[in-house]
């Protein structure tokens, strides 16, 4: 099942406890921290507005809305001792998957471009500063070709981008029946015999307007994606993860695989239990919540011509890290 992580500062201490994605119980969340403390908390959450106190499970929610909505991949809160003697609260049993924000989609996964190094990513959309690279020569290193993600999972979605690529009108047909799945900003998905329900930003609007898109788009050609390429994502996702890039931190991992001409653009994006390749493409195709559509434009660049994508393994979410850029040697 997937979870989220809350990190709870008391004083100088931090704290972490797991919470199951869509369980918004405040005094499930109380538990855990007192549990890990060994005496009862209250809750604050410092949200775009200010500090506040988070006392109800719609408090909650609103917390992990806005956290999402600023990039934070998992919910940063402070603690407050409050007395009390920690309480047994009974475990959460989803009924449905509902993902706790409007701004992600079902993948569960984000675009911003980062501005400055004080929030997490949650996924995000980099456009490095042109780096003069051409003269390094790659150095040894611990990542292989064979370990950039998963087999089927990442051969399935270089497919997947280069069929939105070069056969737009499949992503069409998907985009359409998706268009027709939302009431109000809520989309409905099944999967088999499991509906799921994810929360947008802009609801079926974003859908259209991805749809008018590949309408009107011509074949472009696929991408390549060498195997060194690939290597760099994995470790840039092994390396960075969802934090905020660091551009020296980042062009280090670069040099140590290759080297690129022109843009460098990165993407990263989430693969829980339930999605597949395809999920992830038409996040991306639709971009939700970004007036900029970055991650729909970077797919189907016309200049960027080369691509390498790394999962991290080990349970769910998976860490999806994509890179492109014009050429790689």
């Amino acid at each position: 099942m997937s979870k989220y992580k809350v990190h709870g500062r008391i004083g100088n201490s931090l704290k972490t406890v797991e919470m199951d994605r869509g369980d918004f119980s405040i005094e499930r969340l109380k538990s855990r921290f007192g549990q890990v403390l060994g005496y009862g908390v209250a809750i604050q959450y410092v949200s775009s507005l200010g500090q506040g106190s988070v006392a109800t499970d719609k408090q909650l929610e609103e917390a992990i809305n806005d956290s999402v909505k600023r990039g934070k991949y998992n919910l940063e809160i402070v603690l407050i001792k409050d007395g009390s003697t920690p309480k047994n609260v009974s475990a959460f049993v989803p009924t449905q998957r509902t993902t706790p924000s409007s701004s992600t989609s079902s993948t569960s996964s984000s675009s911003y471009t980062p501005s400055s190094s004080n929030n997490q990513s949650y996924s995000s959309n980099f456009d490095l500063p042109k780096v003069n690279t051409t003269s390094q020569t790659p150095k040894p290193t611990s990542y292989s070709s064979s370990s950039s993600g998963s087999g089927n999972l990442l051969e399935d979605l270089k497919k997947e981008i280069n069929i939105a690529r070069t056969n737009p009108s499949v992503y069409l047909r998907i985009l359409e029946e998706r268009s027709k799945a939302f009431e109000g900003n809520v989309l409905f998905v099944s999967k088999g015999e499991v509906k799921y329900k994810t929360k947008t930003n802009e609801g079926k609007e974003a859908v259209i307007e991805a749809i008018n898109v590949l309408k009107s788009m011509g074949r472009l050609e696929p991408f390549d994606f060498p195997n060194t390429l690939c290597s760099c994502a994995l470790e840039v996702a092994n390396t960075i993860g969802t934090k905020p890039v660091d551009k020296n931190q980042f062009s280090s991992i670069i040099e140590s695989h290759g080297t690129y001409s022109g843009e460098l653009k990165l993407l990263r994006g989430n693969f829980y239990e339930q999605d597949d390749a395809q999920d992830l493409v038409v996040h991306f195709l639709i971009s939700d919540g970004d007036k900029n559509r970055t991650s729909r434009n970077i797919l189907l660049s016309t200049n960027l011509k080369t691509g390498g994508i790394g999962i991290v393994e080990g349970g769910f979410p998976k860490l999806c890290t994509l890179q492109f850029t014009q050429q790689w040697d």
